[in-house]
């Protein structure tokens, strides 16, 4: 869920700067009531920032104290520690520890964080997810809530639509307006269920939560599954490019160097392009192909483990082929050791990317 909403996010804001970058520079920055608003895509960042400006377009703030009011005409990101957004937007999506909304947003929003408050001067126009641990609730809601956390507290909300709540203990109070369908989980113990007398609500209705035990059986098929898409992945590499393993670097050590480097460099790269004007087509290219390379990064590493073990038993009449089945199979099966698992995988991504490093190189000789 959270995945989809920020690819979302991601394609949005693609869009918008898009737009933005081919309208007529001339464009009048002064609305009818006589606000000015001043860039058409915004970025802020800083350890406390207080903003306070009327943006056309697109804005992203990046701190670790964020005080952010003014007007947003698009889609406003927040990102801090702790946040107090009283921005009017048309889009609102706020990421932090503790946050609290007080302010006005025209269309959908979602809210992630640890603490939430929503205070009784918000207004959110549509729909909005909230995805925290303690979360309390007011304000007026022109549609519908979901709201994903461990404590729910709704203090004299106005619901227009229906609220869904994942929530362990839930507490409503009895100014709370609710003209929609409140939905709970069915197996949420009574006293943590608190619906005072008062409070106006249409319907309830509780749903069914569905626990499955996943038995040992279906695990193991399930990596086994996983594993022989590996190997039906390779093979089709194998023989549409079989010169492809003999190009990339055999020294370990310098690709995971060279790795580990450009592990941590790429995402600053790609923040820095979807946050400018006319460089997000690019990022979300090389975010796309960056996360590519993290999926695939068994399949380019396993053959040179295979090649690594082979030699140090037989070093005459190698089949690479089936040494990249043997190599790719061990370093599945390492990936799922518990803890070890974990540095495995790190030590293979970087290897990874090395190795994409090294290829490049060639090509450009």
């Amino acid at each position: 869920m959270k995945k989809k909403i920020l690819f979302s996010i991601l394609l949005a804001l693609s869009a918008l700067n898009i737009i933005y970058a081919d309208e007529n520079e001339n464009i009048d920055l002064t609305t009818t009531d006589n606000t000015n608003y001043e860039e058409k895509f915004n970025t802020t960042s800083d350890d406390n920032v207080t903003f306070d400006k009327n943006i056309l377009g697109s804005n992203v703030i990046f701190g670790d104290k964020v005080e952010a009011s003014g007007e947003v005409k698009g889609i406003n990101l927040i990102f801090g520690n702790n946040v107090i957004s009283k921005n009017n937007n048309d889009y609102g999506f706020v990421f932090g520890n503790n946050v609290t909304i007080s302010g006005n947003t025209n269309n959908d929003g979602a809210i992630f964080g640890n603490n939430v408050t929503i205070d009784d001067a918000t207004t959110i126009g549509r729909d909005v997810a909230i995805f925290a641990n303690t979360v309390t609730i007011s304000g007026n809601f022109g549609r519908n809530v979901e709201v994903y956390a461990s404590n729910v507290n709704i203090k004299g909300a106005t619901i227009a639509g229906n609220i869904t709540i994942h929530s362990d203990t839930i507490t409503i109070d009895d100014k709370t307006t609710i003209k929609g369908t409140l939905k709970y989980p069915s197996n949420i113990e009574e006293n943590n269920l608190t619906i005072e007398k008062g409070s106006q609500i249409a319907s309830t209705k509780t749903y069914e939560v569905v626990e499955e035990e996943v038995s040992t059986s279906t695990i193991i098929w399930e990596k086994i599954t996983s594993l022989i898409g590996l190997l039906i992945i390779f093979s089709a590499i194998y023989l549409l490019v079989p010169s492809l393993y003999n190009k990339v670097d055999r020294d370990v050590l310098r690709s995971f160097g060279y790795g580990v480097i450009t592990l941590l460099l790429v995402p600053i790269a790609i923040l820095l392009l979807l946050i400018s004007i006319f460089g997000v087509s690019l990022g979300l290219l090389l975010l796309a192909l960056y996360i590519l390379i993290i999926c695939t990064s068994t399949i380019l590493v396993g053959p040179l483990l295979g090649e690594m073990i082979y030699n140090k038993i037989q070093k005459n009449n190698q089949n690479k082929y089936l040494v990249g089945l043997l190599g790719i199979t061990i370093l599945y099966i390492l990936k799922q050791i518990p803890i070890l698992g974990g540095v495995v995988t790190f030590i293979t991504i970087s290897i990874a990317f090395g190795l994409i490093l090294s290829l490049l190189k060639r090509n450009k000789k």
